[in-house]
């Protein structure tokens, strides 16, 4: 008896357990599909701002740069001509502050080439005076044109300086080189009984090219974009006909049909052109 109760109890209790259990699980599935809808509609609404929010700002970006667009369609001439006028500005300033500034640059001391000797030069030189018939008029043509009684000792001596030691008479004078230039105007005073006064005229100058200013001239930006247009199809018709470029101490040239130089001769070829 005691057993049979025991039984009927515990059938009694798991009847009562099952309700409960079926109950949280409808439960539990019924929250799941409550939430459900809620986090699929969030994101169609957070999706949804941010496209209408990047379509507006796309909009506004892109306003701007239509109207830049269509004001330029309507005035582009005027828009290509500033541009030319301010490229050409530009250009022009460039030229006449920084390449003149370059062209007109002197160094402090002028080096003499590697193959200077001064006495063959010297030599050379005394040479070359004593074939003048007039002698006053070749120094009046060296200080360009100058009379000759405007022509003092001293400047003389300052061309002489220049012409060949590639010196001041002052950078001669530091180097200990003035007695070598004092015995030379001696020289050239006996060959053609020369009577220069003393002194030094400083309203004189002479043809000094490595001291002068370069000659140049200013040339519109367009015309050297033309150069460089032009040099360009120069090379492509060159290069389709079958022609080499090369280059040699800087100088560029073209062959055709020739064997391509060898190295000892590119080197051989600098040596004399060095030379010369």
């Amino acid at each position: 008896r005691v057993q049979g109760a025991y039984q009927q109890l515990q059938a009694s209790a798991m009847a009562a357990e099952q309700p409960d259990s079926a109950h949280g699980s409808a439960q539990q599935q019924a929250a799941a599909n409550s939430k459900a809808p809620l986090r699929m509609s969030t994101v169609v609404r957070s999706v949804t701002k941010v496209v209408v929010l990047g379509t507006v700002l796309g909009v506004i970006g892109l306003a701007p740069v239509a109207a830049a667009a269509y004001a330029a369609w309507l005035h582009w001439p005027r828009l290509v001509l500033a541009a030319a006028l301010a490229a050409e500005t530009c250009f022009a300033l460039y030229y006449f502050f920084v390449i003149t500034k370059n062209l007109n640059a002197l160094p402090d001391q002028h080096n003499p080439p590697a193959d200077y000797e001064p006495q063959q030069l010297v030599a050379s030189f005394l040479q070359h005076i004593a074939r003048v018939d007039d002698l006053r008029g070749f120094l009046s043509q060296w200080f360009l044109d100058a009379p000759y009684d405007s022509i003092r000792h001293d400047n003389v001596k300052e061309l002489v300086a220049f012409a060949l030691f590639f010196k001041t008479p002052e950078q001669v004078q530091e180097q200990g080189l003035m007695p070598q230039l004092d015995a030379l105007l001696a020289k050239l005073s006996a060959m053609h009984d020369l009577q220069l006064p003393p002194g030094y005229n400083p309203d004189l100058k002479f043809m000094s090219h490595l001291w002068g200013d370069t000659p140049h001239m200013y040339r519109p930006l367009f015309f050297y974009i033309a150069m460089e247009v032009i040099e360009l199809l120069s090379c492509g018709i060159l290069a389709c006909c079958g022609f080499k470029r090369y280059s040699v101490l800087g100088c560029k040239y073209y062959t055709w049909g020739l064997p391509e130089p060898q190295p000892q001769q590119g080197a051989q070829q600098q040596q004399q052109q060095q030379q010369q």
